[in-house]
């Protein structure tokens, strides 16, 4: 770099030097060096085109858009071409604080290139596109009040209908044409349409704000109804071209409902009825589209919701509604439908709307149920039905499912025979028809029972017994051989049948979480019974993993069971197996973070942080470099995209988090003295490594941007939009937060002991505390879920034993702020004898190292009990009627607390017990040298000072003697008849819990033989990960007691 520098001060012009610097610059990323070699250069020859490319790219990497506005003025006046001018338009929307002023200026600009220097021809697609931008942004403007926003739209509408009607010139005819002017590329006459309507919402949003029409500009509108009925005519004209077209069905249907009801609730029924009729003209075509039939059915639920809301009561169906023709089985479900008892409480629906409403989602489903997105499309309005309505529609969705569970397995067994006769008997073709009809039955049974579930789940109905996780395995094992991978397509990521497993995975979580609320049962027999569970759950994805290798989303739902288990290791192999890369590390980690912290798995974590940390680096990087290549190709529109994707980038919470717990996992597997701790901490406090982050504010942490993508996880009774959706939001989001505030709080309370800085240290641990409490005083932990959006629930001792190692934490970091001031007064008394030691900060001493004492004790005696009552640690194996069996299996709650408990106290309470002794060995050194005579009386106050801090430590070693007696010994089974034994009681988990599935259907050898295999595969992962887990955790404790020793 300083050879760089040193060639750089000869402010050479030679393209060949400028190169080589540009490039060792970029690598070692020192991009300001790199924009000061071309401006010196450009400086000197401003008419090298080349030089002045490479600064205008230099500013857009480094962010100096107002730079970057004046070079492109620049150009255009000592070049004269009308691209520049867009550039410096372009450059100005990129800025975040633009005056309406400089739009006003933008507008202008544009305006003055499109009248003077298009020869009357329409503007390239860019142009026009960079137009509406600066409009659109003038309008939501926060100082553009509401009058202005209203005439600003309608003028830009104005711009695009007269510009796109003009005349285009011919074709491109090669590239370098277009490489000459990109203008050449023009509109396509739909995305003007598609354009217009997005500009015509937000005029329309704006005029429904206003009490009184005051927006009367518009070409041949004077009202917002005209605004409404201009809208309502190109959204007809783009339907036209494109039939399925969800978005512009759904704003039809918004638009016809929001102008059929006046501000008084009147309503219009003939708009709402002719519009309805389209819908089944739209129908009727012969190629069937999604589209119609779902705008039919929000039509009906959104028209319910207007109207009752506005009289208080359920909406009937409009008196001029052409309702659907129920076929025979749908009747016959809804016969029992009495018009009283259908109305729901929470129902904007009245009996009669609610038949409507099964009729055309009976009706759809018919339809498509062989579509994967079958069951996503209609559960938003099943949501809509309550009491005997969905009661109808489940109970004939579990007859269908009855019916086509029958046939399916019926073409298994004869799929059987088949294989068991002469396979030369049979033909190719029969064959073919076969699996072709099983891929189909699947399909359709999967939507069916997927309805069964969800409502029965969400009114409160059990599921039909064809929903239990026993018989959904059955008949996915039955029919893969027929079915799987023998269809059109081969192996395929979504195989027929996967959906089945699917749901049988989403009914066990439910089940699960149904298990960890109980109250009624003791901590042991839940945690017990919290096994079996999470043991069948994974085990039944196991099997879907191994019969259908390509799907992710087995990989992905293993994780949960897996981290209950206590299985990190396969929980990441898991993950991995996912091949995660790019953009995915942001959105993904969230899922395999927690595991692995709880598992032991430090260096991966800490590995995983760093590749979240190096894609945000190399993502901006890049970004910044085709930011500015989008203003060489006269792409504004993908450059403002990319200005927004960098901003989400710079502001990821996953990003936030990474950095701020990465300096803590960087001190629990690498760094091991305080020397090595503090000077890493100066480093990255001081802004000096990649992973350097500044402490974020309350107002920063809330302005962060959660990228995570939650969708990727089965959610079937979940409906978008739902409160329950966005409690769950909320309650991450606070996770989040919570988590960076600790850490970035933990970080710097360490560095201000290490350094000595007193005051510092004071003030951080009160704010550590505050953070970490309600009431300081009464101790109560303050989040719900407080430590890697832990699992264990409200009651469990995970909270004792957080509340103990942050109590333990704070306590040290006090005996060591205390330490230091003793140490600094004795330093005092060494050059002046009349100053003593107050005797409060001994008595502060002491009392702070009994309450540690205390503190190290409790934890002791939670996380390690008597011998006799050692088998508590372990699974509890036995079932009524039959013999013990020994099991090796620990219990994967104990995993988790005591990972937290070496990860937190194994790695910060040796450095700051360490570092307490000697600030009071230094004191008592520098006491010793100064005076002879009272060299006795200092000694024996600093013995006794010694001797308090000496106690905490043997507490800890206590503490950590115990630990690894346990962990050493766990760490250790490996042996065959120590598997062979871990197998057997994890089958007897598992027995006992398929006992009660097997009174409501027996399922086949093929089933229990899948299973079997799943157990076996699941009970090996699980003693194995619990070793490799226990020997991290055994490592991490002897790595570090060394320090206090």
């Amino acid at each position: 770099l300083s050879l760089a520098r040193e060639v750089k001060e000869n402010k050479s012009v030679d393209e060949a030097v400028l190169s080589a610097l540009a490039l060792t610059f970029k690598l070692l990323k020192a991009d300001d060096d790199v924009t000061e070699c071309y401006e010196n250069a450009y400086n000197q020859l401003p008419e090298h085109d080349g030089f002045a490319a490479e600064v205008f790219k230099c500013y857009a990497r480094s962010g100096n858009f107002k730079k970057m506005q004046q070079l492109s003025q620049k150009f255009y006046k000592s070049k004269g071409q009308s691209r520049y001018i867009f550039w410096s338009v372009s450059s100005m929307l990129h800025q975040s604080d633009l005056p309406v002023a400089m739009l006003d200026l933008c507008e202008k600009m544009i305006l003055k290139i499109f009248d003077e220097k298009s020869d009357g021809l329409q503007p390239g697609a860019e142009e026009l596109k960079l137009l509406v931008d600066t409009l659109r942004r003038k309008a939501s403007h926060p100082s553009t009040d509401l009058l202005n926003k209203c005439s600003t739209l309608e003028r830009c509408l104005g711009y695009i209908q007269n510009y796109a009607s003009r005349p285009k010139p011919p074709p491109i005819s090669d590239d370098k044409a277009f490489t000459n002017d990109t203008s050449l590329v023009k509109f396509h006459p739909t995305h003007v349409k598609l354009l217009s309507i997005d500009v015509l919402k937000e005029l329309r949003k704006y005029q429904l704000q206003q009490p009184t029409s005051e927006c009367s500009s518009l070409p041949r509108s004077e009202t917002s109804d005209n605004v409404s009925v201009l809208m309502t005519s190109l959204l007809k004209e783009v339907l036209v071209e494109l039939p399925d077209q969800w978005d512009a069905l759904e704003s039809l249907v918004r638009l016809h409902i929001d102008s059929c009801i006046d501000s008084e609730g009147r309503c219009d029924l003939p708009v709402i009825c002719r519009f309805h009729e389209e819908l089944k003209s739209m129908q009727s075509q012969p190629v069937k589209n999604r589209g119609p039939f779902l705008a039919e059915m929000l039509l009906l639920c959104s028209w319910c919701d207007v109207v009752s809301k506005a009289q208080g009561s359920p909406a009937d169906l409009p008196s001029c509604w052409t309702s659907s023709a129920a076929e025979d089985d749908v009747t016959e479900a809804m016969h029992n439908m009495t018009i009283e008892s259908a109305v729901g409480v929470e129902s904007s629906l009245s009996a009669s709307a609610q038949r409507e409403l099964i009729r055309l989602v009976s009706s759809y489903m018919k339809m498509f149920d062989c579509k994967q997105c079958c069951f996503t499309d209609i559960k938003p309005y099943m949501a809509k039905l309550s009491g005997p309505a969905a009661e109808s529609l489940r109970l004939w969705a579990t007859h269908r499912a009855a019916e086509f569970h029958d046939e399916l397995l019926r073409l298994a067994e004869a799929d059987a025979l088949e294989h068991a006769k002469d396979t030369s008997s049979t033909k190719d073709g029969d064959r073919s028809s076969d699996t072709n009809m099983v891929a189909t039955l699947l399909c359709r049974l999967c939507k069916l029972l997927q309805v069964d579930y969800f409502l029965a789940i969400t009114n409160g109905r059990p599921p039909s017994a064809l929903t239990s996780p026993q018989s959904l395995l059955d008949i996915y094992c039955r029919t893969h051989a027929v079915g799987a991978g023998k269809c059109v397509g081969g192996l395929r990521e979504v195989q027929p049948g996967d959906e089945l497993l699917l749901l049988a995975s989403t009914i066990m979580k439910k089940e699960l979480m149904s298990c960890r609320l109980k109250s009624d049962v003791d901590e042991a027999a839940r945690e017990d019974e919290l096994t079996q569970l999470s043991l069948r759950w994974a085990s039944l994805l196991q099997v879907g993993r191994t019969s259908s290798s390509h799907s992710y989303c087995f990989p992905l739902e293993l994780l949960e069971p897996l981290r209950m288990l206590g299985c990190a290791e396969y929980a990441l192999e898991s993950f991995n197996s996912l091949s995660v890369k790019f953009i995915q590390l942001d959105s993904m980690p969230y899922i395999i973070l927690p595991a692995l912290y709880e598992g032991g798995l430090l260096n991966e974590a800490n590995q995983l942080c760093r590749s979240i940390i190096s894609f945000h680096d190399t993502s901006q990087r890049e970004t910044k470099t085709m930011i500015a290549n989008s203003f060489e190709f006269s792409n504004y529109a993908k450059g403002l995209e990319l200005g927004e994707f960098l901003r989400k980038c710079q502001q990821s919470t996953q990003l936030a988090l990474a950095r701020a717990e990465y300096p803590i996992l960087e001190a629990e597997t690498k760094l091991h003295s305080p020397q090595d701790i503090a000077t890493y901490l100066q480093t990255y406090i001081a802004g000096l490594v990649l992973e350097s982050q500044s402490e974020l504010s309350g107002e920063q942490l809330s302005q962060l941007v959660d990228n995570m993508d939650y969708d990727l996880l089965t959610r079937l009774e979940e409906v978008p939009g739902s409160s329950e959706e966005d409690q769950r939001k909320r309650i991450r989001r606070g996770q989040y937060e919570d988590r960076i505030k600790r850490s970035q709080e933990l970080l710097r309370l360490v560095m201000h002991i290490l350094q000595g800085d007193t005051e510092s240290s004071t003030s951080r641990i009160d704010s550590l505390e505050a953070s970490l409490f309600f009431n300081s005083s009464e101790k109560t932990v303050s989040s719900p879920v407080t430590w890697s959006q832990r699992i264990c629930t409200e009651s469990g001792d995970g909270y004792a034993v957080e509340k103990s190692v942050w109590e333990i934490l704070l306590g040290v970091s006090r005996a060591c702020v205390l330490s230091q001031r003793i140490a600094a007064i004795k330093k005092i008394t060494a050059a002046d004898s009349e100053k003593k030691v107050d005797s409060a900060l001994v008595d502060d001493l002491q009392s702070t190292c009994e309450l540690i004492r205390a503190s190290v004790s409790s934890l002791h005696s939670g996380l390690v009990p008597s011998v006799e009552s050692r088998d508590s640690l372990y699974l509890r194996t036995t079932r009524e009627g039959q013999s013990d069996v020994s099991s090796p299996i620990l219990r994967p709650s104990w995993i988790r607390e005591v990972s937290y408990v070496v990860s937190t106290l194994g790695t910060w309470l040796p450095i700051l017990l360490s570092h307490s002794m000697t600030s009071l060995s230094a004191g008592e050194s520098t006491g010793g040298k100064k005076k002879k005579k009272k060299a006795s009386k200092n000694d024996s106050s600093s013995s006794e000072e010694k001797s308090v801090m000496q106690g905490v430590i043997e507490a800890y070693k206590e503490l950590t003697c115990a630990l690894e007696t346990i962990l050493e010994e766990e760490s250790q089974r490996h042996d065959s008849s120590v598997v062979e034994s871990a197998v057997s009681a994890v089958r007897i988990l598992s027995q006992r819990a398929r006992v009660e599935d097997s009174q409501d259907y027996v399922g086949s050898d093929l089933t229990e033989n899948c299973l079997k295999t799943a157990h076996v595969v699941v009970a090996e992962k699980l003693l194995s990960s619990q070793a490799l887990t226990c020997s991290r955790l055994f490592t991490v404790l002897r790595s570090k007691k060394h320090v206090v020793v």
